[in-house]
């Protein structure tokens, strides 16, 4: 997985090789990660030297004493024998590969071993003393042995034991969980984390070694090592073992490789956790990489880079990577694809098995690695697994950073002469976007440095003011200007050595135009900031973030285990690894943390900024293409009168500075007693209460005893009639959008004192959520609700910029992936009401101010019909907010409605035992990608839905194994199940840059002939594992207040009130049998099933001859009695939907009763 990096948090493409020391086809290989940094890895193996006039007087000489050298716990290498003078391009200097603990070969000739290893005193020592040998030796066969620098004896480091972090690891006061900090005899630091109460155990592990350290000529091959990694190893060597158990416990796992790091993760039942770690811990130890899973998981690197190649976050990314020094490994492309990891190796007698095998025993140090494991567990009993699994992975508590080589090395040096030399990257994208972007680079020249940037966190406080969004901002400016509708501030990247400042604007046409200006209106604000601020908006910002830390509350497993080892790589200390980034400003960091902010917002000068702009307006002027992804670009002067003008700005008057936030809160108390740990579980199960009901309103409330925190929920939807935004769905999106651009300067500060508001319009009405700390939580519905009512329309400003927003939006409809628009033409056919493409583009070109201001209108005036349903759940009093939220809802002043009125969404359904096929091709020319959608309609009842999950979770794991892991069809295979009130869908889904949609599903079919097989002779022991993993997935308690406000709201506003719902199906889940299940499969599934309602959509990527493969299919499909669709309005239109199934008499009954 290739992760993206977004302004103002993580979310951009990480790629990049980085340079390593060489010797004798001994690179330094690295994974992919999050961050820009580079150094080299100063591996900590034996070092072999085996010298002859000939391959056999070596291989003599170096199996002569290969069993000395070999170590019980050394880390296994191959020892490449190389006879003297075999230089790279010539004869493959991996001759005889020979397994040898500890030892490698070392070659007479590579001249870029001390270049590579320039930066590195003791490491050009130790290649120079080796050179000096080999030089002075003649035509004898010898073998010598050296220690590899900073190896410890592996005696030494198991004597030396694991250690413990004795000091107090700084966690939230509301925080219930364990913590443990220690370090394993091999180097490895792990974080242990014990929750009783957990509902699922997860893990993280993350090597520091990214695409940095992607050897030259080798580009994504740590990326290609993450892949390789879940393809079995010497204790597992089944490919799919450690997916397989997962899917029969409830789990998942995933991976992602950045600049420097490359993280795995997994979660599952937490009664499998011990054993999964087993499992997983092999992954580090002993990977095969055995010669048929790289050659196939080749396809799937390739695939993958396919996949991205029309993404505009990897596109610019790696754009602006291609500016970095030259020789920085910033430069590097980190996906890889198979001409640079196959093609071009061959070519050169290299393999990329061997490079892969290198490149995991010099990057994939226990040492350079950081383990977080989270479990029902005592703290002991996960220190026991972790020392079980985790110690035989090699390595030393003496690792040296990977990227130390590239300390105080800046990847963009400042030019000569500014003035002179600043230029804007004007940039094509391939999606409707425009924007401006000013990056600068701050260095840490030491490790101090960087760990007073990971305290002091001054980015946090710049990134505030210049991103602040509220009334007299950078951002009320631009707007009120017409030149930008949106600015984000913050970092952009963050690593060992530097970090990236990012000042992002979506601008407007206008603003694309005058472009310096909007630049110039930055730095002013700069300046205005740097002559001081006052001391309130810090304390502000430290109070609201230890508010949020003394209130935090437990997030999913795996996003817990994820965020601490990413702490823990950063380099935190271990007192800090729970706080990290989380708790802003400590105490005694108050003075440095201001005087860090200051000293950053000095060093964001004109001068030392890089300038980027991006739009499809830009396209004439292009006339250069980017290396990896062909994006094009120009580059032009900024002209110095210009630079001038930004390195002395002038006042902006209408600027000013944050003023105090109201929406702090201040009563921060509990309305009722939390009830103990073990009355949790019930308490959370307890239904809401019906609080009101009338020919207008249903309003429910509940007060949360069970999750102790001080925050509250309301969520309010408002049923419309059938037409009233469904025929033009563009006017509710204007409305929303302009109301929103309105809402977000006067509520901006509600979000910063962490309160949320969500409003939305769909085919059904208008949807309105609030959720924050209960003091205010009532007075924010009801200025909220209070704005709606009084909002007249959008200003022409306001329309303008919502209208340019919803047509980009659309534009880019076009260049999504192809396994998208499958989707987009599954629910077009079988889904109403909905609007397509075509529809959208032709309302929101007929789109008016004027209709947008009517239908204000009508709503501020109470001329619309409509329903209202609310949920009132938190931290509140039924006493006193709930009679405030409920006095405030009559701002929204409307005429009743009928239950049978309501413009309902329905699922439509196809005939019984039909097949039908959608055929098109991709409306991007650019993009190599095909994409299939299967979708199954397999119930429409609560025991069907919940056969349906049963089902799902046996067949998901096999489907993704057999055509991603084993016939590599694509890079994006999955099996998925769909629920809309009690109507499932199976959605069997496969993109692929190999293979055409016709292929893809004969596939499927074959694959699920095969599956019927399988689950024919599946027993009640096999199925067990299954049913009892699903029952404990669907009884999983809440965790966090929002969960169970989801899950009640869901109950209300699809009118099911199964307040039972998980016990009653955890119960269908338990009493499945296999023959049962079967059943269900040959009725729904199997060809031929006589209730089968099968739809297929084909989309094939466009090309010479790719119309006639569209009419081929239609031709075969038409054949064997297959509907073609070419007419999906006209297919829609002939379909009955499905019955609603609403409860509202029984949820009656059940509540009086």
């Amino acid at each position: 997985t290739i992760f993206l990096w977004a302004m103002a948090g993580r979310s951009q493409c990480r790629s990049g090789p980085r340079p390593g020391p060489v010797l004798v086809r001994l690179r330094h290989h690295g994974c992919e990660s999050s961050g820009t940094d580079g150094r080299h890895l100063k591996k900590r193996c034996p070092w072999a030297l085996a010298i002859g006039p000939s391959v056999a007087a070596a291989a003599a000489a170096t199996a002569a004493v290969a069993a000395g050298v070999a170590a019980p716990d050394a880390c296994t290498s191959e020892a490449h024998i190389v006879a003297p003078g075999t230089r790279r391009g010539g004869v493959p200097s991996r001759l005889l590969p020979a397994e040898v603990r500890g030892a490698r070969a070392v070659s007479r000739s590579n001249s870029a071993d001390l270049e590579r290893a320039r930066r590195s005193p003791r490491e050009a020592n130790f290649v120079q003393t080796r050179r000096s040998l080999l030089s002075c030796l003649g035509g004898f066969g010898f073998i010598f042995v050296f220690p590899g620098p900073g190896r410890r004896s592996a005696r030494a480091e198991t004597a030396r034991g694991t250690s413990v972090f004795q000091g107090n690891i700084l966690k939230s006061p509301n925080d219930t969980r364990e913590y443990r900090a220690l370090t394993l005899p091999n180097g490895l630091k792990v974080l242990l984390v014990s929750d009783p109460e957990v509902t699922t155990a997860s893990a993280a592990l993350t090597v520091h070694a990214g695409f940095y350290s992607d050897p030259e000529g080798l580009p994504g091959l740590a990326h290609f090592c993450e892949h390789m990694l879940f393809l079995g190893n010497k204790d597992y060597p089944d490919e799919n073992s450690f997916k397989s158990f997962l899917s029969a416990n409830g789990g998942n796992q995933n991976a992602f490789t950045q600049e420097t790091d490359t993280t795995y993760f997994f979660d599952i039942s937490p009664a499998g956790l011990q054993e999964a770690l087993v499992r997983w811990s092999a992954f580090f130890k002993s990977p095969l990489f055995s010669a048929s899973a790289v050659g196939r998981e080749l396809n799937a690197i390739e695939s993958e880079d396919a996949k991205n190649r029309q993404n505009d976050g990897f596109r610019l990314s790696q754009l602006q990577k291609s500016f970095a020094a030259e020789g920085h490994p910033q430069r590097h492309f980190g996906t890889g694809n198979r001409q640079m990891l196959l093609v071009k190796p061959s070519e050169r007698g290299e393999s990329a098995r061997d490079a892969l095998l290198d490149f995991f025993r010099l990057n994939y140090d226990a040492g350079l690695m950081s383990l977080c494991v989270l479990g029902r567990e005592s703290l002991s009993t996960l220190q026991s697994l972790v020392e079980k699994g985790f110690s035989g992975i090699p390595g030393s508590s003496g690792a040296t950073s990977p990227t130390l080589a590239w300390r105080g090395v800046d990847p963009f040096p400042p030019r000569a002469q500014p003035r002179t030399s600043l230029k804007w990257l004007d940039v094509v994208p391939v999606s409707e976007q425009r924007s401006l972007s000013v990056t600068w680079t701050t260095l840490f020249p030491d490790d101090a440095s960087r760990r007073e940037w990971l305290r002091a966190k001054p980015c946090e406080y710049v990134g505030h003011l210049l991103g602040h969004e509220g009334p007299g901002s950078l951002q009320s400016f631009l707007k009120r200007k017409v030149l930008a509708s949106h600015v984000t501030a913050g970092i952009a990247s963050e690593e060992d050595n530097f970090a990236q400042i990012r000042v992002a604007i979506e601008i407007t046409p206008e603003g694309l135009r005058r472009r310096d200006e909007v630049v110039a209106a930055l730095f002013s604000v700069l300046e205005r900031l740097r002559r001081g601020v006052p001391a309130y908006i810090f304390d502000e910002c430290k109070s609201l973030s230890e508010i949020r830390w003394r209130f935090a509350e437990k997030g999913p497993a795996s996003s817990a285990v994820l965020k601490l080892v990413d702490r823990m790589q950063d380099g935190y200390a271990p007192e800090d690894y729970v706080s990290g980034r989380a708790l802003l400003f400590p105490p005694e960091l108050h003075s440095t943390a201001e005087a860090a902010a200051q000293d950053l917002m000095r060093s964001l000068t004109p001068d030392r900024a890089r300038y980027m702009c991006v739009a499809k307006e830009l396209a004439s002027r292009a006339d250069s293409k980017e290396q990896w992804y062909a994006t094009s670009y120009s580059l032009a002067s900024i002209a110095p009168q210009t630079v001038d003008s930004w390195l002395r700005p002038e006042k902006l008057p209408e600027y000013e500075l944050p003023k105090p936030n109201r929406y702090v809160p201040r009563d921060l108390s509990l309305r009722s007693t939390r009830v103990p740990a073990v009355e949790m579980a019930a308490e959370v199960e307890r239904p809401p209460m019906l609080a009101a009901e009338n020919s207008q309103w249903q309003v429910y409330f509940k007060q949360d005893r069970a999750f102790g925190v001080p925050r509250g929920n309301v969520s309010i939807f408002l049923w419309m009639p059938q037409g009233e935004l469904g025929e033009d769905s563009i006017l509710g999106r204007l409305w929303q959008l302009s109301l929103g651009d309105r809402f977000n300067e006067e509520f901006y500060d509600a979000g910063l004192a962490g309160f949320g508001i969500d409003v939305s319009t769909a085919a059904s009405g208008l949807s309105l959520s609030f959720s924050g700390y209960s003091d205010g939580l009532a007075l924010l519905v009801r200025d909220v609700l209070c704005r709606i009512r009084d909002f007249e329309g959008p200003t022409p400003a306001e329309f303008d910029r919502s209208k340019d927003m919803v047509l980009r939006e659309l534009q880019s409809f076009d260049i999504l992936a192809p396994y998208t628009h499958a989707g987009y033409y599954t629910r077009l056919a079988t889904t109403k009401p909905d609007n397509s493409i075509e529809e959208l583009r032709q309302q929101a070109a007929a789109a008016s101010i004027q209709k947008v201001q009517q239908f204000s209108q009508r709503l501020r005036k109470g001329g619309l019909r409509s329903f209202g349903q609310a949920l009132v759940l938190g931290n509140l009093d039924s006493d006193r907010d709930l009679p405030e939220i409920m006095e405030s809802l009559k701002c929204l002043s409307f005429q009743g409605l009928e239950h049978d009125e309501f413009a309902r969404v329905r699922q439509l359904q196809l005939p019984a035992g039909s097949d039908a096929l959608i055929a098109r091709l991709e409306s991007n020319p650019a993009n190599e990608n095909s994409a299939l959608a299967c979708t199954y309609w397999i119930g429409s009842g609560q025991r069907d839905a919940v056969f349906s999950e049963l089902l799902t979770s046996i067949l998901g794991d096999r489907f993704f194994t057999c055509l991603r892991t084993e016939q590599q069809l694509g890079y994006i295979v999955s099996a998925q199940l769909d629920r809309t009130g009690l109507v499932a869908r199976l959605v069997l889904l496969v993109q692929s840059n190999s293979k055409a949609p016709d292929a893809l599903l004969a596939a499927v079919e074959q694959f699920l002939e095969g599956f019927r097989r399988e689950l024919a002779a599946m027993g009640e022991a096999q199925l067990e594992k299954f049913r009892a993993a699903l029952a404990e997935r669907i009884l999983r308690r809440d965790e966090r207040l929002a969960q169970e406000v989801s899950r009640w709201w869901g109950e209300i506003a699809s009118f099911q009130f199964r307040w039972d719902r998980r016990h009653e199906e955890a119960e269908i889940a338990k009493g499945a049998r296999a023959v049962e299940l079967l059943g269900f499969f040959d009725r729904t599934i199997s060809n031929g099933a006589l209730e089968r309602r099968r739809l297929v959509v084909a989309i094939f990527a466009a090309g010479p001859g790719s119309g006639e493969a569209v009419s081929t299919m239609e031709r075969t499909a038409e054949a064997a009695g297959t509907r073609v669709v070419r007419d999906v309005e006209a297919f829609r239109s002939e379909l009955p939907a499905y019955p609603l199934q609403d409860r509202m008499d029984e949820r009656r009954w059940r509540e009086s009763d």
